[in-house]
């Protein structure tokens, strides 16, 4: 008797929790009690509890909204200080000028092509360093290289070259000693 007791107690909790139904509270309390299940009631089906949003939730949405504004902002305020007005005639110009040069190490290729092929052993042409001014019309260059000389040696020389300003092709060339 106890047993059902304890049964139905917990049957009553479960229906003031808001478990189960007034229906499925009748149809099991008849079976606790009676032993004999109506044959038109359906079985019992837990109650489904879903769970309302946290306030972590909230709190969720308000930092993300924070880090999108802060983005926007940030992209105007780039937009607005920014510095990339026009560009005069000498930016751009030393801008294609540097453009003639390997961004990796500075060289110009036609000027190598042309120093390998005057070369003993053009595979030991090693490139050290690349100078070079421009005065608008003409670029003046000179390449500082290493390489074996018929001996086998290696040895460091300079090549002088003129590039055409708008071009960048070479107009003439020389080893200098």
């Amino acid at each position: 008797m106890e047993d059902k007791l304890e049964k139905l107690e917990r049957l009553s909790r479960l229906f003031k929790d808001g478990m189960l139904t007034q229906a499925e509270f009748e149809q099991q309390k008849a079976l606790l009690l009676g032993g004999v299940q109506s044959p038109k009631a359906p079985p019992p089906v837990p109650k489904t509890v879903i769970a309302q949003g946290s306030k972590s939730d909230g709190t969720a949405r308000a930092i993300i909204i924070g880090i999108l504004v802060s983005i926007v902002l940030l992209a105007i305020g780039n937009f607005i200080f920014s510095d990339s007005g026009p560009k005069t005639k000498q930016e751009l110009r030393a801008e294609d000028v540097s453009r003639l040069f390997s961004g990796f190490d500075g060289s110009h290729a036609e000027l190598e092509a042309v120093i390998k092929s005057d070369m003993n052993d053009p595979e030991s042409y090693e490139h050290v360093e690349t100078r070079y001014r421009d005065d608008g019309s003409t670029i003046y260059v000179i390449t500082t290289f290493r390489g074996k000389n018929a001996f086998g040696g290696t040895v460091t020389h300079k090549a002088e070259a003129t590039l055409g300003g708008s071009s960048g092709k070479i107009m003439k060339w020389k080893l200098l000693n």
